[in-house]
This record gives structure tokens, C-alpha cells and sequence, in this order.
């Protein structure tokens, strides 16, 4: 639903759980969400970009201070969980 009526998934919360929000204003944040299917996925894990994309979000935090250091994200995320389970999938 998310991509064949994307009017509907903009409206709902708008109406139902974001009384504050417009429309328009959900409009906007939609337009920069990215979605992807399974192979879109896959690429983004193989190359890199899904680990590069959390370390965006963690510097973030380490910015505004939620969090002390930097951890190269290398460290504490597990891609394998991911790649493994696309190749079952994929066969």
C-alpha cells in the first residue's frame, strides 16, 4: 500500500494520528522517504550504503550529544543477518 496508494497512506495519518499535520505537510516528508524492495536492499548492503547511512544517524546523536563517541559503525553492525537471509530468499 505503501507505493500502489500512496494518497491513502499520506492521508491516513494526517486524519487519524497527526491532527497537526497537513496534508501537504506529509507530502513533503513522503517525498524523502525511500523505499526499496529486496534487491534494493541487497545493493545497498553490499555496497556500503546502509552502514554509511547509519553512521549519518549516529553522528547525528553525537552531535546534539545523546551520545558521547563515535563508533565506526563497522563495529556494531552485523550485515550478514540481512545478506543471509537474501540469499535464502533469493534461491
Amino acid at each position: 500500500m505503501l507505493e500502489s496508494d500512496t494518497d491513502a497512506v499520506r492521508r491516513r495519518p494526517a486524519g487519524n494520528h497527526y491532527p497537526e499535520l497537513t496534508v501537504e505537510d506529509l507530502q513533503d516528508g513522503f517525498e524523502l522517504l525511500r523505499t526499496f524492495d529486496n534487491d534494493g536492499w541487497n545493493e545497498r548492503w553490499q555496497d556500503g550504503t546502509v552502514v554509511e547511512w547509519i553512521g549519518q544517524v549516529e553522528q547525528v546523536f553525537v552531535d546534539i550529544g545523546a551520545l558521547e563517541n563515535f563508533v565506526d559503525p563497522s563495529e556494531f553492525v552485523d550485515d550478514s543477518i540481512f545478506l543471509e537471509a537474501y540469499e535464502a530468499w533469493s534461491e
